[in-house]
């Protein structure tokens, strides 16, 4: 095997795994990744969230990214026993308490999110809405998050380098991995934004649907902006291979918060 790809793999701390992600009293279930480079001091973390959209003919992803420069605090419990797990935790993962991990989050800006590329706001197929879509969007809008993991989805080298990988954003020594969106969707490409571009917040859809084209206008030009930024400045790269080949690498800078 070449060595880039086994490099690529072993940045995987783990890929697509089943867990459970909660955000303001709502919980979800959702393929989790957690990249961690120790070799480069790279690492983020992605949900991920299937939806259905007008305009395609097949089943979408929407990946929320929530990068270590965003983070300002992080506590790892590999032993629940003395906190409490919310009910809803433990229904969405039929398991005893104690072989349940949880990562705490806190963030000074929510994730960011990538999409397919179309015109925003995004025009979703009414099956898409559900509770499990509700728990999405509140994981895409909060800056307090914890993701619940099943101790037997890890391996015992998985569990350390979960606790090293915690340490190194405890400690302001992680920053992003690349993310190549041109290499993403099929070869098609795809857009970062963040979610209030993504999805009108109901209000607004109703005025959206008496046809206040202005207020939808107003809605749309920032979506174009941002756009280009993180076309602009997020590295070369792919959620899901990292080893995608690029022209520039852009270094982001580290943000020092008390925490």
């Amino acid at each position: 095997m070449p060595k880039g790809k086994r490099s690529a793999r072993a940045s995987w701390l783990f890929r697509n795994k089943p867990a459970v992600a909660s955000a303001n009293d709502t919980f979800g279930r959702f393929n989790i990744s957690i990249n961690h480079d120790e070799s480069k001091s790279e690492g983020s973390i992605v949900i991920q969230h299937a939806v259905h959209l007008e305009g395609f003919s097949s089943e979408q992803t929407l990946d929320l990214v929530v990068r270590p420069e965003s983070i300002v605090a992080c506590e790892l419990y590999l032993d629940n026993q003395n906190h409490r797990l919310p009910p809803e935790v433990l229904n969405l993962m039929p398991t005893n308490r104690n072989n349940i991990l949880s990562l705490s989050l806190t963030m000074h800006t929510p994730g960011t999110v990538i999409c397919p590329t179309a015109s925003l706001p995004l025009s979703f197929v009414s099956t898409s809405f559900g509770q499990q879509f509700a728990a999405f969007s509140h994981l895409c809008r909060t800056t307090q998050l914890r993701i619940y993991l099943g101790r037997d989805q890890l391996q015992s080298e998985h569990r350390a380098r979960l606790e090293r990988f915690a340490s190194a954003i405890t400690q302001r020594r992680l920053r992003a991995n690349p993310i190549d969106l041109r290499s993403l969707g099929g070869g098609g490409g795809k857009q970062e934004t963040i979610w209030d571009y993504i999805h009108l917040p109901p209000a607004e859809e109703q005025q959206a649907d008496l046809g206040a084209s202005r207020k939808r206008c107003r809605v749309g030009e920032p979506s174009t902006k941002i756009q280009k930024f993180f076309w602009d400045m997020v590295p070369p790269g792919s959620p899901t291979e990292v080893n995608t080949p690029s022209s520039r690498h852009v270094t982001p800078t580290l943000t020092t918060a008390n925490t």
